[in-house]
């Protein structure tokens, strides 16, 4: 299914854990500072900055969606 495919890749996928490394420190830079003005300013930086690839984010994730229906589906 595609959960344990997604906990099998969590566990085992090496090639992805420096993004999540990444993705965990950044958020335990903000957290711990227990102010929510500072996570709405750093939110709205982050979204500034990729404001300009979103439309392209959307037609990848698309091909993305398609490309796992399609193999999920095959393999039933």
């Amino acid at each position: 299914t595609i959960s344990s495919d997604a906990i099998q890749a969590a566990l085992y996928a090496k090639e992805i854990r420096e993004d999540d490394m990444k993705f965990m420190m950044d958020g335990k830079s903000v957290f711990p500072l227990g102010n929510m003005e500072s996570y709405r300013l750093r939110f709205e930086d982050t979204a500034e900055f990729f404001k300009h690839r979103f439309q392209e984010a959307n037609v990848i994730g698309k091909k993305m969606i398609e490309m796992i229906t399609r193999k999920t589906s095959t393999d039933r």
